[in-house]
């Protein structure tokens, strides 16, 4: 229960601002970066916090090859990165895999609501062929996902295991 408090008091106001801002402010990570080991520590004892460490420092690693590509926003990775404080590290792989289902159903969705079939298809093309995001025509009507609410999305599948992974 603690953890779906703490994972959803993270959350909230990051998906907020990354809707509205298109940015995650680095002073809710870095309160969140001092709040989250320090509950944990409380609850769970200090035993749990290597493994959490551990867990945050394997996603922010992982995922840093993505913000390297121009996939994901900074604050995004810091994010993941702090769920994967909560969660721990058995939980990684099914946060990481319920994140990315999230990510691709709001990836869909943008596109259907936007109508943007060909650019995407040429941009998947690219990437097939192993352009960077930053190489890429770009294209005034690109559509930027707030992906925080991926992160949200597949956070809370995790952490309430409602996962629909088997």
């Amino acid at each position: 229960m603690v953890t779906l408090v703490l994972t959803l008091s993270l959350l909230m106001p990051a998906v907020y601002y990354d809707i509205t801002e298109r940015r995650i402010p680095n002073r809710l990570i870095a309160f969140f970066i001092l709040v989250i080991p320090a509950v944990l520590f409380l609850v769970q004892g200090a035993s749990v916090l290597p493994s959490h460490l551990a867990a945050a420092g394997i996603v922010f690693l992982s995922v840093f090859a993505f913000w390297l590509l121009g996939w994901l926003g900074a604050g995004d990775v810091k994010l993941l990165s702090l769920v994967a404080l909560i969660t721990g590290l058995s939980l990684v792989p099914e946060l990481l895999l319920n994140t990315a289902l999230c990510g691709l159903v709001l990836a869909v969705l943008a596109i259907v609501v936007n109508g943007a079939f060909r650019q995407t298809g040429k941009r998947l093309f690219a990437v097939v062929r192993g352009v960077p995001a930053g190489e890429m025509e770009q294209d005034g009507s690109q559509v930027k996902l707030p992906y925080a609410v991926a992160i949200a999305a597949g956070a809370v599948l995790t952490v309430s295991g409602v996962s629909p992974l088997p």
